[in-house]
């Protein structure tokens, strides 16, 4: 099942924060995709990802928006 969170509208701590608790609340085999508006939030989600062994699935980065598929 493929789930989403709208994190633009938050500012670090908070994004890692919420996408972590998500991604603790998924079952093995779900899918998270997170949209960000900060290339730090995106890092610091990397790292959470790469900590948790989490797959990173698609990164796309537009103008105003980055959006993260992340696969448990």
């Amino acid at each position: 099942m493929e789930y989403e969170l709208d994190l633009r509208a938050y500012l670090c701590p908070l994004p890692l924060l919420m996408t972590q608790k998500a991604l603790i609340k998924l079952a093995s085999g779900d899918s998270l995709k997170i949209h960000l508006n900060h290339t730090s939030q995106l890092d610091d989600i990397r790292l959470l990802c790469e900590a948790e062994q989490y797959q990173i699935v698609d990164v796309q980065n537009d103008e105003d928006e980055i959006c993260m598929l992340i696969k448990k």
